[in-house]
């Protein structure tokens, strides 16, 4: 333990950072992906315990790729901070609100993907661009239907929480 420490303070605060946000953006799919699996349960199937853990294996690589694209700004920006060292509390102040609308739309993409497959009975892509024309119906449905105020919920919490762990990490960084 003592050596994993030293070297991870070996390793510049910016990159820390960027790893800190890499395992973060991992979570939060991981706990959609486990979400979707106990309330979609009924409606996949029954899976043996290999095939679940082939699938969660083939989402982690999935959702490290699109972790790696959501991070190049971030990683770009913290390279510029480390290069030319700014510790600008501007800078940081940028740098959250150049985040916060990634994650929100993160969150908000893994929440609504749950209610669209219980609803649709497939996961959402961009066929969700052709409501954009209509979101009144949209909306309707989610109005109408109360079983989906609790994604909602989730989505309301998981944006509290991003901002405020984006914030903890951003001060320390």
């Amino acid at each position: 333990m003592k050596y994993i420490k030293q070297f991870w303070n070996t390793i510049p605060l910016s990159i820390q950072f960027i790893l800190k946000l890499h395992l973060l953006t991992l979570a939060i799919f991981s706990s959609f992906r486990l979400l979707f699996l106990i309330v979609a349960w009924e409606q996949i199937g029954n899976g043996t315990f290999n095939e679940i853990l082939e699938a969660f294996a083939n989402g982690l690589r999935y959702d490290n790729s699109i972790s790696g694209y959501l991070l190049i700004i971030p990683y770009l920006l913290s390279l510029f901070a480390e290069l030319i060292p700014i510790k600008a509390k501007w800078y940081k102040s940028l740098y959250l609100w150049l985040m916060l609308p990634i994650y929100y739309f993160v969150i908000f993409a893994c929440g609504a993907d749950i209610p669209y497959y219980l609803y649709f009975n497939t996961r959402l892509t961009s066929t969700v661009f052709n409501w954009f024309a209509t979101p009144g119906i949209v909306f309707g449905f989610i109005a109408e239907s109360p079983e989906y105020y609790i994604y909602l919920l989730v989505i309301a919490l998981g944006f509290f929480g991003i901002y405020k762990l984006l914030r903890k990490y951003i001060n320390t960084w």
